[in-house]
C-alpha cells in the first residue's frame, strides 16, 4: 500500500494527475488513509473532476472521527476544503453549510476568519445567482403569458404601460435582443446602459394630467378616468400588455396609475384595443343651474351605460332622459338661461336637441366635440324638455320666457325677445340664420356691404343655391372625432382646392359617378365627400362633425378604422385614388401588352405610356393632379438600362440632410490596451465603409487592419460587409477587432464563459464579449493555447505585469493552477472535431504539438471556460468588459440649422441610389435579382402639384422624424429645371399646407390654407379656425401648389 501511495505521490509531483489518481485509488482499496484521500482529492481538483474530489472528501469525513485525526484543525481543514469544492461547483447551499460549521465550531481564529470570508462570498454568490435566475424566470414567464394572450378579442382586458418604464424593465431582465423574440411587437432599441431595478410602473410620461384632473369621477371603471396624451404611438411611446402578462409585473413592482383598457370590435373582422376613449361633455340641470362635466366612455358602451355612470357619480335617483344637444346651434349660455328662466310648470324647447335611446351605442350616436349630452331628470314626476319648436313660438328667442315686452329682430322681423339684453346675447347665434324679408321671388337676401341701417350689429350671409357655379370657400372647422386631426388636415387642404370644390358643389360629379368600377367604392366615397362639402357650405355654425365621411372611409379602407393616429399623406393618397376610381369615366378599361421599347426614344415611350394611362383613367383627379415619373434602372452586371414611365398624384421628396444620429461601437486592440468606445454621428445613407474611415481616423490606424463583427448576447452574429447600411445594425452591438488577416491565416471566435454546475441553470454562462484570434493555418494546438493566453493574461493579477516574449514559460506556469480551460464543442451545423459528437458540450483542447488543421476544416466553436473560483484565483472579471471612451471629432450639422431649400429636395429626388438587398430588382437580361441603381425623375408636371416632404423615416424597427425647417416659396415656384419632358411646367403658387407638429410621440396635424374671400392665410386646427396665420417651415408636411394659369 505504501508503495502505491509513493508512486501516486511521484506522478502527482510530475503533473501526471491521471496516473496519480489510479495509484491512489488502488492504495485505498487496500487501506483507507487520510493522506491518500487528501492527495486523491487534490488530483481530482487539478483535472477539474470537482465532483469526484467532493465525493472523496465526503467519504473521508464519514470514515474518520475527531479522535482518529491528528488535530481538530485537520478536521475543519477537510470540511473547509470540501466547502470550497462545493462553491466551485455552485453548490452554494452545501458550501454555506460547511463554511458555517467551520465558522461556528472551530477554535482556530485564523480558520474562523477565513471561513467567515468564504461564507460571506458564498452567501453573496447565492443571492446573485438567485437574483439572476429570478430575472430569467420573470422574463420567460412574462413572454410566455404575453404570447399566450396576445390575440385581441372583444372585451379582453389590456393595460397601457409607458414604453419608457417598460424598456427599463427590458434592460433589467435581459429582454434586449430580438433574437428568439421575433414575434414580440416591442422595440429593442433600448437607450439605457445600466440594468437597474425599474421600480414601480410609472406612466406619468404618457398621461395627460390636465385632462385627467377635470374628468368626472368614474366609480364603475376608475381607470377610464385616466386620459392618455394625444398622438402617441404603440411600441414607441407605450406598450399594450394583456391582463395576465401585466399582472406579474404589477404584483412585483406595483403601479401608481394603472391604465386599463378593453378590446373592441371595430368591424366584423378587426378588433382593436381602445387606447383612446371617447371624452363626452355631459350636463344636468341641478338646483336651477346646468352643471357640465367631462366623462370618458368606450365607443362600444351604450347611452344607457353613460346614463348609469353619470347618475351614480351624481347620486341622481329619479328617472332621466338623455338628449344630444348641438352647442353650435344653441350656446351653453343660452341653454343655461332657458333652464334658469322657466318655472317648474314650463315646457322647454331644446333647439338643436334630439333624444337618444338607451340601447344606442356611443359610436352610433355621433357625439362630436361640440355636442353636449344633457341628462334630464323628472320634475314633479314629469319631463319638461321637448324638441317641438311650436312650444317656443310666443317666447323670447333667447331665454324662452313668456314675452311681455316685445323686441323684434331688425333684419328678419320674425324673432322676438323679452329684452334688449337677450337680443344682444342671441346675436351671435342668430346672425347665421337671419334673413332679410323681401317681397320679390328673386330678391337677394344678402345685404350689400355698404348698406346702412339701425341694425349695424346684424350679420350679412350668402344664401346657398344648388348647384353652386363658382363657390367661394367658407372657413368652417372640422370637429375632431377622436385622433382624426390627420383626416381634418388633409380634407381642409382638399376643400381649398378650388377646381375640385367647384366640381363637387356644382353637382358636376353626378354625371361621372362610376358604380361598376371594381377598384372604386361604387360612388359612395365620392358621394360622402360631396355631402361633406355641402354640409360645410350650409353649416350654420363654425364647425362640423364629419361622421358620415369617416364611416364611409373606414368601410372601404379598414386601415383607418377606429381612432388611432394615422399618417395624413397616406390618407390623402387613398382619398385621391378613391375619388378618381369613383369618378372614372372609363367604364371598361382596355388591356395593353407591355410596351415594346425597341427602336423607340424616351419621348415615344413616355407618350405611349401616358396615352395608355389616359385610355384607362379619365377623371377630374387625372385632369388636374396626375403627373408622370421617369424611372431608370441600371443593372451593374449586364450594364443594361430599363426605363418605365408611371403616373403620380403626389410627389414625395426626400429631405437631403445628414440626420445626426449616434452610433456607438467598440474597438479591440491587438495588444493589451484597454478597448475603446467610440461614438460617431451618421446619417441613414451611411454604410459600414463610413464607419471604417471614421474608426481609422480616430484610432490612427490603417483602415484595412481591423475587421467589423456584429455581436448579440456576447456571441458573434456575422461579419457585416462594408456596403451594408449602418441602420441595419441599429439593435446590434458592433465591434472592430484589430487582427492580422491574409490567405495563410484563419480567424477564430473564442467565447468567454464560466463553468456550469448542477445548481447553475442559466441559459448561457457567457461573462464577456468574445475574443478573436488570428493563427497561421499550419499552427498546432499549443499555439492556440498561447494566443488565447496572450489575450487573457492582462486580466490575471499574477501575469498582467510580467513582460517578455517567453509566453510558453508563463503559460505552463499557469497550467499548474489554471484559472480556465479551453474547449472545442459542436455547433448547430457541425459536430465536435475531437470526439465527433453532434451534441458535444465541450472537449478539452490538448496541449500538444499536433497541427490542428485537420480538426478545423469546419470552423469549430472555441470556448474559454473560467473556473467558478476564478475571481479568488486573481482574475478581474470587471476588466474583461472594461473600455474607455475615446473622444471623436463630429462636425456640426450647419445645414440643418440654416434650413433646407425646397430646390435641394427636388435635387435629392433625382439622385441615383443603389437598391438594398430586400428590394433587389429582377433583371430580365440577367434572369437574376440584382442590386440595381435606380433613378427617379419628373417627366410631366400636373396643374395641381402636391408635394409630400418625407419627414418620417423607418429603419427596421426604428422610426424617426426629420424636424429640419424647409424653405419654400409661396409664389412662383419654378420646377422647370427638374422636369425633363418637352412640356414646360407652369409657375406654381402655394394655396394650402398640411402641418405636423411634435415628434413621433405626441404629434398633431393642422392645416394652413389661403382664403380668397378673406384674402389671408387661415389656420385650421380641427374645429378652431383662426387667422391671419403664419406658414411654418418646420412643421410643413404636405404642400399644395397650383399652376398660375388655373386662376
Amino acid at each position: 500500500m505504501e508503495n502505491l501511495e509513493s508512486q501516486g505521490d511521484y506522478y502527482k509531483t510530475q503533473g501526471l494527475y491521471e496516473k496519480a489518481i489510479e495509484k491512489y485509488k488502488e492504495a485505498l482499496s487496500f487501506q483507507r488513509s487520510m493522506n491518500v484521500y487528501m492527495n486523491l482529492a487534490s488530483c481530482y481538483e487539478k483535472t477539474d473532476q470537482l465532483e469526484n474530489a467532493e465525493v472523496c472528501l465526503t467519504e473521508l469525513l464519514k470514515s474518520l472521527t475527531i479522535s482518529s485525526i491528528k488535530s481538530e484543525d485537520d478536521f475543519y481543514e477537510i470540511l473547509f476544503r470540501r466547502g470550497n469544492l462545493y462553491k466551485k461547483q455552485m453548490k452554494l447551499n452545501e458550501a454555506i453549510e460547511d463554511f458555517r460549521t467551520v465558522y461556528s465550531k472551530s477554535s482556530n481564529r485564523t480558520v474562523v476568519d477565513n471561513a467567515k470570508i468564504h461564507l460571506d462570498k458564498a452567501l453573496a454568490k447565492r443571492e446573485e445567482v438567485r437574483e439572476n435566475l429570478n430575472k430569467i424566470n420573470e422574463r420567460e414567464h412574462f413572454v410566455s403569458l404575453f404570447r399566450e394572450h396576445m390575440a385581441v378579442y372583444p372585451g379582453a382586458e389590456w393595460h397601457v404601460v409607458s414604453n419608457l418604464w417598460f424598456q427599463k424593465w427590458q434592460k433589467f431582465v435581459g429582454l434586449t435582443s430580438r433574437e428568439g423574440y421575433e414575434d414580440l411587437p416591442f422595440s429593442f432599441d433600448i437607450e439605457f446602459e445600466e440594468a437597474t431595478n425599474p421600480g414601480p410602473i410609472n406612466n406619468s410620461d404618457i398621461i395627460d394630467e390636465e385632462h385627467t384632473n377635470v374628468l368626472l369621477e368614474d366609480r364603475i371603471r376608475p381607470s377610464y378616468q385616466i386620459c392618455i396624451k394625444n398622438g402617441l404611438s404603440e411600441n414607441i411611446n407605450y406598450v399594450l400588455l394583456p391582463q395576465s402578462a401585466f399582472r406579474i409585473l404589477h404584483e412585483k413592482y406595483g403601479c401608481s396609475k394603472d391604465i386599463k383598457r378593453h378590446a373592441i370590435e371595430v368591424n366584423d373582422s378587426i378588433y382593436q384595443v381602445e387606447v383612446y376613449l371617447k371624452t363626452i361633455k355631459i350636463g344636468c340641470p341641478m338646483q336651477g343651474s346646468l352643471e357640465v362635466e367631462l366623462i370618458n366612455m368606450s365607443r362600444k358602451d351604450t347611452i344607457g351605460d353613460l346614463k348609469n355612470k353619470f347618475t351614480i357619480a351624481k347620486d341622481i335617483m329619479s328617472q332621466v332622459r338623455i338628449w344630444k344637444v348641438s352647442l353650435t346651434i344653441i350656446s351653453l349660455e343660452r341653454l343655461q338661461s332657458i333652464i334658469n328662466s322657466n318655472g317648474r310648470e314650463s315646457k322647454v324647447y331644446i333647439e338643436g336637441g334630439s333624444q337618444l335611446k338607451e340601447n344606442l351605442l356611443i359610436d352610433d350616436a355621433e357625439i362630436g366635440e361640440e355636442d353636449l349630452i344633457l341628462i334630464e331628470p323628472t320634475r314633479n314626476g314629469l319631463f319638461y324638455f321637448y324638441d317641438d319648436r311650436t312650444i317656443a313660438q310666443d317666447r323670447c328667442a333667447f331665454c324662452q320666457k313668456n314675452i311681455e315686452t316685445i323686441i323684434k329682430c331688425k333684419t328678419c322681423r320674425k324673432v322676438k325677445y323679452c329684452s334688449e339684453l337677450c337680443r344682444k346675447k342671441h346675436l351671435k347665434e342668430h346672425k347665421s340664420k337671419c334673413k332679410r324679408s323681401s317681397s320679390g321671388l328673386f330678391a337677394c337676401f344678402c345685404r350689400p356691404s355698404n348698406h346702412q341701417d339701425d341694425s349695424d350689429e346684424d350679420t350679412v350671409i350668402v344664401i346657398n343655391r344648388k348647384p353652386i357655379d363658382k363657390p367661394k370657400m367658407r372657413s368652417v372647422g372640422l370637429q375632431n372625432l377622436g385622433n382624426t386631426c390627420f383626416m381634418n388636415s388633409s380634407l381642409q387642404c382638399l376643400f381649398h382646392t378650388e377646381e375640385l370644390t367647384t366640381f363637387f358643389l356644382s353637382n358636376s360629379y353626378l354625371k361621372d359617378i362610376n358604380k361598376v368600377n371594381p377598384l372604386g367604392t361604387k360612388g359612395k366615397l365620392a358621394t360622402a365627400y360631396a355631402e361633406l362639402l355641402e354640409n360645410l357650405w350650409n353649416a350654420a355654425s363654425s364647425s362640423y362633425a364629419p361622421w358620415k365621411f369617416k364611416k364611409t372611409l373606414s368601410q372601404f379602407a379598414p386601415q383607418f378604422l377606429g381612432y388611432q393616429q394615422h399618417d395624413a399623406h397616406e390618407l390623402l393618397c387613398y382619398i385621391l385614388d378613391g375619388l378618381h376610381e369613383d369618378l372614372n369615366k372609363v367604364k371598361k378599361k382596355p388591356y395593353f401588352e407591355d410596351i415594346d421599347v425597341k427602336n423607340k426614344t424616351h419621348k415615344d415611350i413616355a407618350k405611349e405610356s401616358w396615352n395608355r394611362h389616359i385610355a384607362r383613367n379619365q377623371s377630374i383627379i387625372v385632369d388636374f393632379m396626375h403627373g408622370q415619373y421617369k424611372s431608370t434602372l441600371y443593372c451593374p452586371q449586364c450594364k443594361n438600362y430599363s426605363y418605365t414611365f408611371d403616373p403620380f398624384s403626389s410627389l414625395s421628396l426626400p429631405i437631403p440632410i445628414p440626420v445626426n444620429k449616434k452610433y456607438r461601437l467598440y474597438f479591440i486592440y491587438a495588444g493589451n490596451q484597454v478597448p475603446s468606445s467610440l461614438t460617431f454621428d451618421y446619417s441613414s445613407s451611411h454604410s459600414i465603409s463610413y464607419l471604417r474611415q471614421k474608426v481609422s481616423e480616430a484610432v490612427k490606424i490603417n483602415p484595412n487592419s481591423f475587421i467589423f463583427i456584429s455581436i448579440v448576447n456576447d456571441v458573434i452574429r456575422d461579419f457585416p460587409a462594408d456596403e451594408e447600411k449602418i441602420d441595419s445594425l441599429k439593435n446590434i452591438t458592433l465591434f472592430a477587432y484589430e487582427v492580422e488577416t491574409g490567405d495563410d491565416r484563419d480567424l477564430f471566435e473564442v467565447q468567454v464563459s464560466q463553468e456550469k454546475t448542477r445548481d447553475n441553470r442559466m441559459k448561457n454562462n457567457l461573462i464577456a464579449f468574445p475574443r478573436v484570434i488570428s493563427l497561421y493555418k499550419d499552427s498546432n494546438f499549443k499555439q492556440i493555447h498561447y494566443e488565447i493566453f496572450r489575450k487573457m493574461k492582462q486580466y490575471m493579477d499574477k501575469y498582467k505585469n510580467r513582460q517578455g516574449n517567453n509566453i510558453k514559460q508563463l503559460y505552463e506556469d499557469h497550467l499548474n493552477n489554471p484559472t480556465y480551460n479551453i474547449y472545442l464543442r459542436a455547433t448547430k451545423t457541425s459536430s465536435c472535431p475531437l470526439c465527433r459528437g453532434q451534441n458535444c458540450t465541450g472537449c478539452q483542447i490538448p496541449y500538444s504539438d499536433e497541427p490542428f488543421s485537420e480538426y478545423f476544416k469546419k470552423k469549430p466553436s472555441i470556448e474559454l471556460r473560467f473556473k467558478h473560483n476564478f475571481v479568488e484565483l486573481g482574475v478581474n472579471q470587471q476588466d474583461m468588459n472594461k473600455c474607455t471612451e475615446l473622444p471623436v471629432a463630429n462636425g456640426e450639422n450647419k445645414q440643418q440649422n440654416r434650413g433646407i431649400n425646397l430646390h435641394e429636395c427636388f435635387q435629392a429626388f433625382s439622385i441615383p441610389e443603389e437598391l438594398e438587398k430586400e428590394n433587389a430588382w429582377y433583371c430580365p437580361s440577367c434572369k437574376a435579382h440584382v442590386l440595381a441603381r435606380k433613378q427617379m425623375e419628373i417627366y410631366k408636371a400636373p396643374s395641381i402639384l402636391i408635394i409630400h416632404l418625407k419627414r418620417f423615416r423607418t429603419h427596421g424597427y426604428y422610426r424617426e422624424k426629420i424636424a429640419a425647417p424647409i424653405v419654400f416659396p409661396i409664389n412662383e415656384l419654378d420646377i422647370s429645371q427638374y422636369v425633363i419632358g418637352d412640356e414646360k411646367p407652369p409657375l406654381y403658387d402655394l394655396y394650402a399646407v398640411s402641418n405636423h407638429f411634435g415628434g413621433l410621440g405626441g404629434g398633431h396635424y393642422t392645416a394652413t390654407c389661403y382664403s380668397k374671400p378673406q384674402e389671408k392665410w387661415l389656420e385650421f386646427n380641427d374645429s378652431l379656425v383662426s387667422g391671419p396665420a403664419d406658414i411654418s417651415g418646420v412643421s410643413s408636411y404636405i404642400l399644395f401648389y397650383k399652376a398660375r394659369n388655373n386662376e
